[in-house]
């Protein structure tokens, strides 16, 4: 009887632990500045592209990204949160941005042209609740 409730614990632990990483995420932040004469919905028009382009091109897509401006201090200063399901999705991003296509490389370049990107950090980011 023991051998037999261990295992329905040990499943309700696994089934939890499951749950909790259904819950995680990879986030990779860009801390970036606009380029002269570049606006903020310059940003958003060219990061608008790259995630439509992303999520069809990514397996199971769900790729999310969000161009925070600040509300007080530098203001041509701002960063990308770039949130995927799973560290294999990220990854095959970066391999879809490394492509040879004409599209990906106009995508790219529409970003370049927006603002210029000084530094990135990838995290694993678990929701509290």
């Amino acid at each position: 009887m023991r051998k037999v409730l261990f295992l329905f614990v040990l499943v309700g632990i696994m089934s939890s632990a499951g749950a909790i990483a259904a819950e995680e995420r990879v986030v990779n932040l860009f801390t970036c500045e606009l380029n002269e004469g570049k606006t903020q919905e310059d940003v958003q028009a060219a990061n608008r592209h790259w995630v439509r382009f992303m999520n069809e091109n990514v397996s199971g897509g769900d790729i999310r990204s969000f161009p925070a401006t600040p509300i007080v201090g530098e203001f041509t200063k701002f960063i990308y949160i770039d949130s995927f399901p799973s560290l294999k999705s990220w990854a095959e991003m970066v391999e879809v941005e490394s492509a040879d296509s004409d599209e990906i490389k106009e995508i790219m370049a529409g970003l370049d042209a927006a603002a210029t990107c000084s530094r990135n950090a990838l995290y694993r980011a678990i929701e509290s609740g």
